[in-house]
């Protein structure tokens, strides 16, 4: 799930869906684009759960586009 400078309650309802399914092997792998928001940051660095994956990266993708 890629992930930029979202705001805090889209995020959390993302997460929630995932989390509250019935099947119980399921894996979320969520890449942050270098956000400014220190609540996103905050937040995903929060996550403690076994089965999310997270890979916050170091420089904006679409700014190395340009």
């Amino acid at each position: 799930m890629p992930v930029y400078n979202v705001e805090l309650k889209w995020l959390k309802a993302a997460i929630s869906s995932v989390r509250h399914k019935i099947y119980p092997h399921w894996q979320l792998c969520i890449v942050d684009d270098h956000s400014s928001r220190q609540e996103t940051l905050d937040h995903l660095k929060s996550l403690e759960y076994p089965a999310i994956q997270l890979k916050i990266l170091t420089e904006n993708q679409e700014s190395l586009a340009s």
